[in-house]
């Protein structure tokens, strides 16, 4: 049987097909076995149906459905070398001395199309990923994402074999800085901008890819497969200065906005935080059962604070995290010596007749902020002194009426 023998039964239904598609290739293949196998020997019935034969293929049985779903979406599409050579050793096992053909045939798709070993389909939809960005976790801004998707990101299973695995990011689009935050990541690995997109309730922005390699490094450093929130622990890294970037990450993740406490399902990653840090702020447990992103979630979970030093600290060793949450806390220290300096301006003013009778004409002359600036005290401080003693000043509003520069 040589090979112009090999007509392809499928060919007047796509379109541009040419010698070295895929589909041609596919339906070659269908053809030798349909040819050389005894009559008996194929699986339920004399048809070679595309589940049939994406089981002599070595595949789960939908292979072939999908991969002509993927070829209306693309008619560039092209199958990796790795699954090719998976069609060749199962083709062997099934036609033993007779598979030369079906192996030529194999050959000359990947000839045509000059493929490489390490050929990734991926890279037909994203040219400019950079599937080993996560490879080592070396600078700030790996540390940062790392963190945001310990928080936020996920990686599962496509099948239920386990071949491929998914990578995902998701946040909520109520979040102004949602948007910014999902486009950044996805310039950041390479991905197409129109792979961003809102999930099906339209609560979610973000988006997902299916790749093994940017999987292999993500789980290496510690993003669990499936579900994690009750699991993770705390990556290795190689300096403070990452930790502390890949703490910011995942307080801008699953961290309370306007505090420093950081919320996890998993105690023992909050436990070393808090030993890796020397935190002093106990863990506390915390039941939830509520509405989050339009789903009811039940169970319980726990809050770690980091306390003002190490949150500060955290802030200024990367800046370009989420605006929204960026916040300096007075520490301790800092408010103790403002409450010193307070009780200073206070012990300042001595209250006599005098001095209400000199307040009441000035609050006709000047506005309160202006009093306070004179008098070396806050601007509260002269109002509870004129409520106090019933010292009369002028109105809300009066001084933008009377049309003065103040």
């Amino acid at each position: 049987m040589e090979t112009s023998e090999i007509i392809t039964k499928k060919q007047g239904n796509c379109k541009k097909v040419k010698d070295h598609d895929i589909l041609i290739l596919i339906e070659n293949i269908r053809d030798i076995l349909i040819t050389l196998l005894p009559k008996g020997v194929l699986l339920y019935g004399k048809k070679l149906t595309d589940k049939k034969l994406s089981i002599y293929l070595g595949q789960d049985k939908n292979y072939i459905t999908y991969l002509k779903k993927n070829i209306k979406r693309n008619l560039n599409y092209l199958i990796t070398s790795q699954v090719l050579d998976k069609f060749k050793k199962r083709l062997k096992s099934i036609l033993g001395e007779k598979v030369d053909l079906a192996i030529a045939l194999i050959d000359r798709y990947e000839e045509l199309n000059k493929l490489k070993e390490n050929y990734e389909k991926i890279y037909y939809y994203h040219p400019n990923i950079n599937l080993r960005y996560f490879e080592t976790i070396d600078d700030k801004e790996k540390a940062y994402w790392l963190g945001f998707i310990y928080a936020d990101g996920n990686l599962s299973y496509r099948t239920e074999k386990r071949r491929s695995i998914r990578f995902s990011f998701y946040l909520s689009i109520k979040d102004k800085d949602s948007k910014d935050t999902v486009y950044n990541l996805a310039k950041i690995l390479g991905i197409e901008v129109q792979n961003v997109r809102t999930d099906s309730r339209n609560v979610l922005i973000g988006f997902q890819i299916t790749n093994n390699t940017l999987a292999k490094y993500l789980n290496k450093h510690g993003v669990l497969i499936g579900k994690k929130s009750k699991k993770i622990e705390l990556p290795h890294l190689n300096n403070r200065e990452l930790y502390l970037a890949f703490l910011l990450g995942y307080y801008d993740g699953d961290g309370s906005e306007g505090s420093t406490v950081l919320s996890s399902g998993s105690k023992k990653f909050l436990e070393q935080i808090k030993d890796k840090f020397n935190i002093t702020y106990d863990i506390r447990l915390k039941k939830c059962n509520s509405i989050i992103n339009g789903r009811r979630v039940k169970g319980k979970g726990y809050d770690l604070a980091l306390g003002a030093e190490l949150f500060n600290e955290m802030m200024h060793n990367y800046s370009e995290s989420m605006k929204r949450k960026r916040k300096i806390f007075e520490t301790p220290e800092e408010k103790s010596e403002r409450m010193r300096q307070v009780c200073k301006y206070i012990a300042k003013v001595k209250i006599t007749e005098e001095f209400l009778k000199n307040l009441e004409q000035l609050t006709w002359k000047k506005p309160l902020y202006k009093i306070a600036e004179d008098l070396g005290i806050s601007v509260s401080r002269v109002s509870s002194i004129c409520s106090e003693y019933n010292v009369n000043k002028p109105p809300i509003g009066y001084w933008k009426k009377a049309g003065t520069h103040y």
